[in-house]
């Protein structure tokens, strides 16, 4: 009996071990799911029984995070393997051999390859040039309007420049051809000898700051940054699209600011090479239409010569053989068959172009980023104007006078524009497209 109790209480207390080291083992692998409504009670209460639940938690989901991902890729893989497959099954019956439907597939591989190296490296680059740039990408009107291409341009083509405490960066009635925006430190508009101060340069405040001033101000308060630091950054807009001296002094308030100079005429080389842009694929468009116009109208002459030179063949046939003058009037006939006939191709064409343009013009393309820079110009200066800020932002922006006054103000500004050198270049299009294509 003493033997058995002994064997009893040993194989309890292995019982117990296994028990507990399988609840520790659980322990150590279980984790909160994601769908469960009491998520975060259950998280935290889980976080103040144990310090380091946390921190597991998270490894597990991040291990959970690249098994789909895994899994996802995998899929991926091998939905590309069985289209290839399909393709090739396909080829297989349609191709004259099987090395010539394998060369097609695997060249549609390589295609597929090089397509996702080229989407891999333009994600790349703008992730780059976001990081590079961000102090002219997060700004506000009317840079937003611009395309992130051009941004980047513009920036490729500003020069930094640093400045110290109470130094002036312009003085009221200096020529505006340029614009600042601040990367460190703050500056403070200021206003001129005659105390006229209708810059309206910096929207409702005097005051520019930099993006790095912005988050060490919200560092230091402990609050959250704001989505778009730098929005406030840009200084000399106005005088630097419209062409107006300035109206206030802006002075460094730092110690040291660093700025990047924007300057009217790299503006202007950025929207010309984007006009030059637009032309090419233009012209490349016009001659596509112009060649599918003639490649139909050919097939439907070639259909129609053929039937009409089967007619004359049967009405000619029991004719002896031709006579020299008579070979010299068929070259004539043929000579001018074909010039009615490239007359016929042209006249084709036209229509095929003068059908495009009709559809434009019932149908216009999107504005092109110098009309959309110009209109965001326009609408910032009537929202920050102080005579018409208050009777601007109560009219509606589906109405006709918030219309025709943004339109009235956006014909100014390309006006005003257009003598500086910000204007679309002449001589891109001939005459004729200038006007029937908008």
């Amino acid at each position: 009996d003493n033997t058995k109790s002994i064997t009893d209480n040993a194989k309890s207390v292995t019982d117990n071990t296994k028990s507990v080291l399988h609840k520790k083992k659980k322990k150590h692998s279980r984790r909160v799911s994601w769908h469960a409504e009491d998520f975060a009670f259950l998280f935290q209460k889980e976080v103040e029984t144990d310090s380091s639940f946390r921190d597991r938690h998270s490894q597990i989901e991040q291990a959970r995070a690249t098994r789909v991902a895994g899994r996802n890729a995998f899929k991926s893989q091998r939905a590309r393997r069985w289209w290839r497959l399909a393709v090739f099954a396909v080829l297989k019956r349609t191709t004259k051999s099987q090395r010539a439907a394998i060369e097609i597939v695997e060249g549609l591989a390589r295609m597929e390859l090089l397509r996702d190296a080229v989407v891999v490296a333009a994600a790349t680059r703008r992730k780059t040039e976001a990081g590079l740039f961000s102090w002219i990408l997060d700004l506000g009107a009317p840079f937003d309007s611009l395309p992130h291409r051009l941004l980047v341009a513009l920036a490729k083509k500003s020069r930094m420049h640093v400045a110290t405490r109470h130094e002036p960066l312009w003085r009221a009635g200096d020529d505006g051809d340029f614009a600042v925006v601040l990367v460190e430190g703050t500056c403070r508009a200021d206003l001129g000898d005659d105390g006229v101060g209708d810059e309206n340069d910096f929207e409702t405040t005097n005051e520019v700051l930099s993006a790095h001033s912005v988050l060490a101000a919200s560092s230091l308060h402990s609050t959250d940054p704001p989505k778009r630091p730098g929005k406030h950054a840009c200084a000399g807009v106005e005088s630097w699209l419209n062409g107006t001296p300035r109206r206030r002094t802006l002075e460094v308030t730092s110690d040291r600011i660093r700025y990047f100079v924007l300057t009217r005429a790299s503006l202007a080389e950025v929207l010309l090479a984007d006009d030059e842009q637009r032309a090419e694929e233009f012209n490349r468009r016009r001659l596509e239409i112009k060649k599918s116009a003639r490649r139909k109208a050919i097939d439907l002459f070639q259909s129609q010569g053929a039937k009409q030179q089967k007619l004359t063949t049967d009405s000619d046939s029991t004719t002896d053989s031709l006579s020299v003058s008579s070979r010299r009037v068929s070259q004539w006939k043929l000579d001018l068959t074909n010039a009615k006939t490239e007359a016929a191709l042209l006249d084709r064409e036209a229509w095929a172009l003068r059908e495009y343009a009709e559809g434009l013009i019932a149908s216009p393309p999107p504005a092109t980023p110098r009309d959309d820079f110009f209109t965001a110009e326009a609408v910032r200066s009537l929202r920050t104007h102080p005579c018409s800020t208050a009777y601007f932002d109560s009219l509606p922006t589906d109405s006709t006078e918030f219309l025709e006054l943004v339109t009235s103000k956006v014909r100014r500004v390309r006006k005003t524009a257009h003598c500086l050198g910000l204007g679309p270049p002449i001589g891109l299009h001939s005459g004729h497209d200038r006007f029937a294509f908008p």
